[in-house]
């Protein structure tokens, strides 16, 4: 059965292991230190450590947490097990230097929930083996929620982000590494009201179908506060997977994008980034590096976006598959501005090094490359064209 510890704070050893789970609620304030192990294997059981309606509770992990929970009794579930949940916090913290590995369906590693100014950080390892099991989870948050990657997560499953944040207002940090295998699975998903920053300067890479490294989406039901969305890669992000963008601006309004590191993506209708949807003011600045070799995977690509949009290349876009675009302007009502000074290239089949429609504005000062392919002859191109 649980174990409900009533105490300022409660140490699990280093060296020592436990098998129940610990509980903090109504009001209780304190420090878990666990330094030892923590196995959970019992179907009763749907977390190893909770904490509900607290304020000030703060979890330092640096021993090992294991949701490995087997079945019960037919029909008694075995997912849905949590490593850390945190439920109707306030100003409390998680920090995990440990390991934390769960081998359920819909078990997330570190679960945080209707909290207040929570903040999350991993220096460690955290590892889910089970489908929709995300590495953090951060849902439905009030205030601010900052969340800080410097160690490594791991999904394995399909459904399970890296880090999927729902929230109010988010700030999302990554300097270690994010992997995930399974399909759907983005390596950072936030879907939040806006006044959001997501800023990686580690490594992202997803291998999975429909997995983004970074995807950003608004949600006006969150709150009526409207900020200003802001993503930074100085990293490296890397998708391997079809329809796996490296950075998904899908309805996200308000948001300034900007790459000073490297996207590479492998599959078809992959593109580098990807902005749809948007009806606000929204700016992409590419001053390092995009690359893609998937059938119809453009550097940037800005689709049926009725906003005021304003794409900046200043780095390198290269492109290799067939009708992959350096950047594409597809569809767009509202005022679309695209500024090239860098250098774009496209080898592949019917690709082109800038596509517009819709009344889009195009400056280049920059280089701009394109291989026609015809029937018994290739020609390389190097355009040089200013459209006021």
């Amino acid at each position: 059965m649980m174990a409900k510890v009533r105490a300022e704070v409660f140490t699990i050893n280093n060296g020592e292991t436990f098998v129940r789970s610990y509980i903090l609620d109504d009001g209780e304030t304190g420090t878990i230190n666990l330094g030892g192990k923590l196995e959970i294997t019992d179907h009763l059981l749907g977390y190893g450590i909770y904490s509900g309606e607290t304020n000030n509770v703060h979890l330092i992990n640096f021993g090992t947490i294991t949701m490995n929970v087997r079945a019960g009794l037919p029909g008694q579930l075995s997912n849905g097990r949590t490593g850390i949940w945190y439920f109707k916090t306030t100003d409390s913290s998680i920090e995990n230097s440990g390991s934390i590995t769960t081998a359920n369906d819909k078990s997330s590693a570190i679960a945080l929930t209707e909290s207040k100014g929570a903040t999350v950080t991993n220096n460690g390892n955290i590892l889910t083996e089970g489908d929709e099991s995300f590495g953090i989870h951060s849902f439905l948050n009030t205030g601010t929620t900052r969340i800080t990657n410097s160690g490594t997560i791991t999904t394995r499953g399909k459904d399970a982000h890296g880090i999927k944040s729902t929230n109010e207002i988010a700030t999302i940090l990554n300097s270690g590494t994010i992997t995930t295998s399974g399909a759907n699975s983005d390596g950072i998903l936030s879907v939040n009201r806006s006044g959001t920053t997501i800023r990686n300067s580690g490594t992202i890479t997803t291998k999975g179908s429909h997995s983004s490294g970074i995807n950003l989406r608004s949600n006006p039901v969150l709150s009526s506060t409207r900020g200003i969305n802001t993503i930074e890669n100085s990293g490296l992000i890397v998708t391997s997977g079809d329809t796996s963008y490296g950075i998904d601006l899908s309805r996200s309004d308000g948001t300034n994008t900007i790459n000073s590191g490297t996207i590479s993506t492998k599959g078809s209708s992959s593109s580098g980034i990807y902005s749809y949807g948007s009806t606000s003011t929204n700016s992409i600045t590419n001053s390092n590096t995009i690359g893609t070799s998937g059938v119809r995977s453009h550097g940037i690509y800005s689709n049926a976006n009725t906003g005021t949009n304003t794409i900046n290349n200043i780095g390198t876009i290269t492109t290799s598959g067939a009708e992959s675009h350096g950047i594409s302007s597809q569809q767009n009502t509202g005022t679309e501005t695209i500024n090239n000074s860098g250098t774009i290239q496209v080898t592949g089949s019917r690709a082109v090094g800038v596509r517009m429609d819709g009344g889009a504005t195009l400056t280049n000062s920059g280089s701009i490359y394109a291989k026609l392919t015809m029937p018994g002859m290739q020609l390389l191109v190097w355009a040089r064209i200013t459209i006021p």
